[in-house]
Order: structure tokens, then sequence, then C-alpha cells
């Protein structure tokens, strides 16, 4: 397993959950990214009729790491539900396995996710993140090589965009949130001016 935090700096993608007892399955497009001890997550159905549905979300902050639990601290939730989440972590066969337990309604479901690497992080690989922390205004932008997922929660709006890098200076918006023009100034300046919406 990972002996520090810096060994976890990666683009994860989701593979699979499993919920309680039953059979893992995949309904969502889920990408973590962490950097160091900053991290951002966010998730949206696969079928683009639930697009606005309550199944997407988007979450950013740091992390604490006191090995085999990671502790996700939310300063920005589109959901609002959990300031704080925790699990377990291990890495079985190339993947990293989370385990934890939520509490909904008053009961604790137990769950765990499957996420596989989608970027061998060298110290070649660029990592960017920036922060903004004022009164009107709490934002993150975290990026891995050819992802990035910027975030920021403006006077209670929140707004998200998950991206790619297809080709040198191509990005793509996999996924959005709210008015991406506001995430603009999170954003490293050359980047705003290559985003595409589609391929």
């Amino acid at each position: 397993m990972a002996n520090n935090l810096a060994d976890l700096t990666g683009i994860w993608r989701r593979e699979s959950l499993t919920i309680e007892q039953g059979q893992p399955f995949e309904d969502s497009e889920v990408y973590w990214l962490q950097v160091d001890d900053y991290f951002a997550d966010m998730r949206w159905p696969r079928q683009p009729l639930a697009a606005t549905s309550s199944l997407q979300s988007a979450y950013a902050g740091r992390t604490q790491w006191s090995p085999p639990t990671m502790t996700f601290t939310h300063h920005i939730d589109l959901t609002q539900e959990n300031p704080e989440d925790a699990g377990n972590l291990m890495m079985v066969n190339g993947q990293l396995w989370e385990q934890g337990q939520v509490t909904i309604d008053g009961k604790i479901i137990r769950y765990k996710e499957v996420w596989s690497p989608q970027h061998r992080i060298n110290q070649a690989s660029k990592t960017t993140v920036a922060v903004v922390d004022t009164l009107d205004e709490v934002g993150y932008f975290v990026q891995v090589a050819d992802f990035a997922i910027a975030m920021n929660n403006r006077h209670g709006a929140i707004s998200a965009a998950c991206l790619r890098q297809n080709r040198p200076g191509h990005w793509r918006i996999l996924h959005r949130i709210g008015r991406i023009e506001s995430l603009n100034a999170l954003m490293p300046e050359h980047l705003v001016g290559l985003i595409q919406e589609t391929d």
C-alpha cells in the first residue's frame, strides 16, 4: 500500500461499486484526481437523460492519510450531504480498493469502490493545484497529466467541470455543472482558451 499521500497522486477512474452484499456494478462516470493532499472528484450518470438527476456529484478539498484510512474533507460539495468521508484503501492487482460506510437516513450502509489508475505518474508528469478561499468564493483546480477538475462555490452556487486533453492543445469537457465561465479564473490562462465542448 502507499507509504504517503504522494504515492496516491494520480488519476483514478472508478470501475465498480458494491453496496452491502450486492453484486458489483457501475452506472456512472467517476473520476478522482489526487495531488499530494488535494483532491477533486466528479461523478455523473452514464445515461445522458439522467444528467440532471441527483446521481451527479462533485466535491473537492483536502485529504488526510493515516494508513489504511483516507479521510476526505469536502470544502466544496454539490450535495452538501457529507462534510467528510473516510475509507480504507488497499492495492489489489494494480487496482485501488476503497471500503467504507456511509449513513443514509440513520442507516449504516457499507460499500466497496474499485478504482483503476488512468495514467502512470512519474516525476515528469504535470500536476497543478490552485486554490481560492475568500469570503465570496471557495475554488479548487486540480490537474494530473491530461485530466483536470475545476470547481468552485461562489455565493452558494456551485460550478464544476471535468476536462481531458485528448491531444496537445485540445481539452474537452467530459462533464459540466453550473456556469463554466465562473471557473476561468481558477484555471491556468493558457488552458481556458483551449477548451472545446466536443471532440
